[in-house]
C-alpha cells in the first residue's frame, strides 16, 4: 500500500496440473497489517495449503505470520521465473482445456497449462501493460546486473511469478542420454539383445 499496491493471488491446481489463478487482493490504499490480514482471511473462504511472500518483504512476512497467515519465502529468480510464465502460458499440444471442457475430445487444438478467472482484472492490467526494459539502459546498469529490470506495474506479475515457481515445468523433457557413459552403454546392449535372434547377443 502507498508508493507499491498490496498483492496477493489465489491460486489453485487443476486434476491435470493446470493452475486456476482465480482471485486477487489489490490494495492500493496505504493499510496496516492488521486491516491487511483480516481481509485476505476474509477473501480465503477455502483452505489454503501454503502462502508465499516476497522474500525481500521479511518484516511484512514475519507480521502477517503474527496475525495468523504462515507464510513461505518465494523463489525470486527472475530470468527463470520468467521462463517458467512463458512456459505456463504458451498453448501447446500438451496442454490441458480448462476443467469443464476436459470431458470433450478436441483432437489438434493447443491449450495453455495456466488460466485466469474474469474476476482478476488488476491483474489482466498489468499483464496488458507488462513489458521487458528498454534495451537501451545505462551502462551502469547492466554492471549492477539489472538485466531483468521490467518497465510498468509488475506487483501481480511477481505474485504470478512466485505462483508459477511453486509449480513444476509443464514441458515434457525428454531426458538426453550422454554418448560414452553408463546408461548410453547400457541402452545400446539392451537395443542389440532386442533385436538379436537368440539370446546372448
Amino acid at each position: 500500500g502507498g508508493r507499491d499496491p498490496f498483492v496477493v493471488l489465489w491460486f489453485a491446481v487443476g486434476p491435470k496440473g493446470e493452475v486456476y489463478f482465480y482471485r486477487e487482493y489489490y490494495e492500493r490504499e496505504l493499510k496496516g497489517i492488521k486491516e491487511h490480514a483480516a481481509n485476505i482471511r476474509g477473501f480465503s473462504r477455502e483452505r489454503i495449503r501454503d502462502t508465499y511472500y516476497d522474500p525481500s518483504a521479511t518484516q511484512v512476512a514475519e507480521d502477517l505470520m503474527l496475525e495468523g497467515i504462515t507464510c513461505n519465502p518465494a523463489n525470486n529468480e527472475r530470468m527463470a521465473g520468467r521462463l517458467r510464465v512463458t512456459e505456463y502460458l504458451t498453448p501447446t499440444a500438451e496442454g490441458h482445456p480448462p476443467y469443464p471442457m476436459q470431458g470433450k475430445p478436441r483432437e489438434k487444438e493447443k491449450y495453455p497449462h495456466v488460466y485466469f478467472f474474469s474476476t482478476m482484472r488488476e491483474t489482466f492490467e498489468e499483464i496488458a501493460f507488462f513489458r521487458w526494459r528498454d534495451e537501451n539502459m545505462k551502462k551502469q546498469d547492466h554492471l549492477e546486473g539489472e538485466k531483468e529490470r521490467t518497465q510498468g506495474d509488475d506487483h501481480a506479475m511477481d505474485c504470478l511469478r512466485y505462483a508459477l515457481m511453486t509449480r513444476p515445468s509443464p514441458s515434457n523433457i525428454v531426458k538426453r542420454t550422454v554418448p560414452g557413459s553408463f546408461d548410453w552403454y547400457r541402452k545400446q546392449i539392451t537395443s542389440r539383445r532386442r533385436k538379436g535372434a537368440f539370446i546372448g547377443v
